[in-house]
């Protein structure tokens, strides 16, 4: 051996090989998530996180993942037939991109109410968790009433529609009060956008700041009366603090159809605009219903027999 010559020590000619493989492999893989768009590279990430091998190292990436862009907000088939826009950096958004559904039990309590040719009532509509999945649920001859004031977030939400092609929802860009006017809207960014409140404690219950919009306030008799519906079978109540307020306009529609009716129930939120959890309640008994199910935000109300 000549003093130019190096030993070729045990393995190490295989080191080098395992290197040069695990560096093209990570380029390779660069490479791929750079021809995909975000949408499809969040698709893919979500769906990865759920394998049963590795699934938890790579949910470490999530938060630096979604600061550098790699994973973004897009339109996404959550069900077959079901696109929504969901941002992964929304609470909402990100935990349907994780499970593949929005308020399960919920969701569970209405379907059986919910036959083809029916009509839903979604006030507090937001993206379309609810609604999107209700147009395929009643089919092309069957009616969804979607109401979200959110002007950035009625227009997602007419995003889904067109990506699920559903010509069977009508969107109303207004909330619900018991007098028409006109109201300052707080809307919770970025973090948790369905926190959007006419409260601004409400809407500040995140870590990023609110901002504020004024929006039109109708009575949900006031919009339903003119669409000449023959029947409303589901009405679900989402609005931050907004519940009783809503109902109180939808007497004339309620003592009408008889739907049953999904509301939040969240103390907090509606002491944070003058009414109470008892209150709500009060005026649903009123109007003779009662409760049949809850989960920790939300509860059932059906006509009492």
């Amino acid at each position: 051996m000549t003093m130019d010559e190096t030993p070729e020590r045990p393995g190490y000619s295989r080191h080098r090989r395992g290197i040069l493989i695990a560096a093209i492999l990570l380029v390779a893989a660069f490479a791929w998530l750079g021809l995909r768009t975000p949408v499809e590279r969040a698709r893919d990430f979500y769906r990865a996180i759920y394998f049963p091998v590795g699934g938890s190292v790579l949910s470490l990436f999530e938060n630096p993942f979604k600061r550098w862009g790699v994973i973004g907000a897009g339109v996404y088939e959550l069900q077959p037939g079901v696109s929504i826009y969901l941002d992964p950096a929304d609470f909402i958004g990100n935990f349907a991109l994780r499970a593949g559904d929005w308020e399960k039990f919920e969701w569970d309590w209405i379907t059986p109410y919910l036959p083809a040719g029916g009509v839903f009532v979604d006030v507090g509509a937001h993206v379309g968790t609810y609604s999107l999945k209700a147009a395929k649920a009643i089919g092309e001859h069957g009616r969804v009433i979607a109401i979200e004031p959110n002007p950035a977030t009625a227009a997602h939400l007419r995003q889904g529609i067109a990506a699920s092609r559903r010509g069977n929802v009508t969107v109303v860009e207004a909330a619900c009060g018991e007098q028409r006017s006109r109201m300052k809207l707080f809307t919770s960014t970025a973090i948790n956008t369905g926190m959007t409140s006419f409260s601004s404690e409400n809407a500040s219950h995140t870590v990023v700041p609110y901002s504020s919009v004024e929006v039109d306030v109708i009575p949900l008799d006031d919009i339903l009366s003119p669409l000449n519906l023959q029947r409303v079978d589901v009405l679900k109540v989402d609005t931050e603090g907004a519940e009783t307020m809503v109902l109180r306009s939808a007497r004339a529609s309620v003592a009408r159809f008889h739907p049953i009716i999904v509301v939040e129930t969240v103390e907090s939120q509606l002491q944070e605009l003058h009414s109470s959890l008892q209150e709500l309640e009060d005026l649903l008994r009123s109007y003779g219903y009662q409760k049949t199910k809850t989960t920790v935000y939300n509860a059932l109300w059906i006509p009492a027999r």
